[in-house]
């Protein structure tokens, strides 16, 4: 709906809903208008935010606090998103006169720039850990084959998943190899190059991305029951499960609820007892997480499979 300065907003009447509207817009990014809804088009709106901004009946009087709120969720999307807002206005007393909001957008156009920005997120709202912070496994045993490293990452329900991820949300996971004395030290450097040049495996609501190897366009959004390759790496010309050496990263839904992720990373080696690598494996789950305007539910970390030790 478009508003002009000097006219006057409604609370809601039969013919028109003018702040139950501008109420609905808001609350389908900033709370949640489509609960259990797994659908790219409409799953991705929501930020799972309370409480909403409540709707007024026909012939009620708009309070201040009501429309204080109205542009309290409002600016609170766009600060989460970094959408330019301007001098968004603020707090509102009763007998204050309500201007159209015009500056830098007006109230519609900033209203349809978050529906728009709404999956992303300013990397000041982000906090980021490191080092394997929400789950890590070491294994300092020798291996001459391939080992895997299974974890999972639950929420409460399908509907916190998807708030965690539509505000921005990431699973990381990276590894780390450190040398050891075996014989096969050209082997073991080259593990310890090629999960460095990996970097930090990131897995969003509809990608994946790494620093090097291949990533396969897969996200919350795309996940099955059955698991999918979302990146992986080559060592020493290796790549993949079906070839000589390399790491896979794989992602399943455990179930049909989509609240319980279920990762598994494998390293695969020349499985020759007489090639031993003795070096320490490190493998490492961290998180990328909305804070401050938005405030995301942190998920729970387990293993399932560990690594060894």
């Amino acid at each position: 709906m478009a508003y002009q300065s000097g006219q006057i907003i409604e609370a809601s009447n039969s013919t028109t809903d003018d702040f139950n509207e501008l109420a609905a817009l808001i609350n389908e990014v900033y709370g949640d208008s489509h609960s259990g809804d797994h659908a790219v088009a409409t799953g991705t709106f929501g930020y799972g935010q309370s409480p909403e901004i409540a709707t007024v009946a026909a012939g009620d009087v708009i309070t201040a606090a009501q429309w204080t709120e109205i542009f309290s969720s409002l600016a609170k999307c766009a600060n989460h998103q970094g959408t330019p807002v301007g001098a968004i206005p603020g707090l509102v007393t009763t007998g204050d006169i309500i201007n159209i909001f015009d500056s830098p957008n007006g109230t519609n156009d900033l209203i349809n720039d978050i529906r728009t920005n709404k999956l992303l997120i300013d990397p000041s709202e982000a906090a980021i850990t490191l080092g394997g912070s929400k789950h890590s496994e070491t294994r300092s045993t020798s291996w001459t084959s391939s080992v895997t490293h299974e974890f999972d990452v639950e929420f409460t329900d399908e509907d916190e998943a998807r708030h965690f991820f539509n505000a921005g949300g990431e699973i990381h996971w990276s590894g780390q190899y450190s040398p050891g004395g075996s014989e096969e030290s050209g082997e073991e450097a080259d593990w310890a190059l090629e999960l460095s040049n990996m970097g930090t495996v990131a897995f969003n609501y509809n990608n994946t991305t790494a620093g090097a190897g291949a990533t396969f366009g897969i996200g919350y959004y795309d996940i099955i029951e059955t698991y999918q390759t979302i990146a992986d790496k080559s060592i020493n010309g290796g790549g993949g499960y079906y070839v000589t050496e390399g790491v896979t990263v794989a992602v399943k839904a455990t179930d049909s609820s989509m609240n319980v992720l279920r990762f598994k990373v494998v390293f695969a080696t020349d499985p020759d007892p007489d090639r031993v690598l003795d070096g320490e494996l490190v493998s490492m789950v961290d998180q990328k997480i909305s804070v401050n305007n938005i405030a995301s539910v942190e998920p729970t970390y387990s293993p399932v499979i560990f690594i060894g030790s």
